[in-house]
């Protein structure tokens, strides 16, 4: 994944790819906030994680239109993008 710090580095990614109606992060790192850009970096939609739930459900994927996303982490040292498909 792409990263702007070294301090966020670590083994993250998104399960199930591509998503239908859940998005899951696998991820080491304590993270904070999430939002989804379009591909030309449009923010779509923002949140932050709570209770260390890594999950966003239909209520925010199922408003997204089948396409190519980047999913940007932030765990308040720095931030992360990961590449999805919402099918």
């Amino acid at each position: 994944p792409a990263s702007d710090n070294p301090e966020t580095e670590g083994s993250s990614r998104i399960i199930p790819n591509p998503v239908k109606d859940q998005l899951c992060i696998h991820t080491d790192l304590s993270l904070v906030n999430w939002e989804i850009l379009d591909l030309s970096g449009r923010s779509l939609s923002r949140g932050k994680f709570t209770s260390g739930n890594t999950c966003l459900g239909s209520e925010v994927i199922g408003l997204l239109a089948p396409g190519s996303y980047w999913l940007q982490l932030n765990n308040g040292k720095g931030s992360i993008h990961l590449a999805f498909t919402r099918s």
